[in-house]
């Protein structure tokens, strides 16, 4: 950093890019030292830079700006990413220094996501499940329906005491797909969401009412998948 404060990455006409304060506290990044770079470029710019753990997260949390208008996004269609997709966004809010809590639905599988979450964020993300499994050799029961429609109604809870900055919903629309809680249900949970969190649900077969509500809605769309060519889920990958 120059005299200045700025970080030294300048264009071709000499201008200072980026000022220090914009790197440091906006991105949640703290500094391991003031030093100009030796070259004006990105990677020795951003090279003087971590993200914060432990302590230093918790100190981020204290003094995080907080979301001032949360909106609803959805992931839904048929193509691979719609819980990566939300994943990603999950991830992104904890190195904000966010809290998020993590529900799915309809999975009772720990993928691999999830033991990263457990042993790594769970400081920043809470992950919950509320599912028996997957409906592939049967019909949902009355145990499924019953586990999903509680779960949401705890999920509510949770949600209306803001203690989490980012609420995923995943599966939730293959819940109301398949009856393990009604449309309206949803619909009640999106009206009781405080202004300042951010919701996303995900989930194929996105009910046309839970469209309409979202601020943005994003379709994924396979145009092409291997598993059609025989090629098995892969731990790391699909799971």
């Amino acid at each position: 950093m120059d005299a200045t404060g700025h970080c030294g990455l300048r264009c071709l006409a000499g201008r200072c890019l980026i000022p220090y304060a914009t790197l440091e506290r906006p991105l949640g990044l703290l500094p391991l030292c003031r030093r100009r770079p030796r070259s004006p470029d990105l990677g020795n710019c951003l090279g003087f830079f971590r993200l914060p753990q432990g302590s230093a997260l918790n100190e981020l949390r204290k003094h995080r700006r907080t979301i001032l208008k949360g909106y609803i996004q959805v992931y839904t269609g048929k193509g691979k990413g719609k819980t990566t997709a939300a994943f990603g966004l999950a991830l992104r809010a904890a190195g904000a220094g966010l809290k998020v809590y993590f529900a799915q639905f309809v999975k009772g599988m720990k993928y691999s996501e999830c033991h990263a979450v457990e042993k790594y964020l769970s400081e920043s993300i809470t992950l919950k499940q509320y599912g028996m499994g997957y409906f592939v050799e049967k019909e949902p029961n009355e145990e499924d329906r019953k586990v999903a429609s509680e779960g949401l109604r705890g999920i509510k809870e949770i949600m209306c005491s803001k203690k989490y900055d980012l609420i995923v919903l995943d599966e939730a629309n293959i819940a109301v797909y398949y009856k393990l809680f009604s449309v309206e249900d949803l619909l009640d949970f999106i009206d009781a969401k405080p202004e300042s969190i951010e919701l996303i649900i995900t989930g194929r077969h996105a009910d046309p009412k839970i469209v309409e509500r979202a601020d943005l809605v994003t379709e994924m769309k396979e145009i092409k998948h291997y598993y059609h060519s025989g090629v098995e889920a892969r731990m790391g990958i699909e799971k």
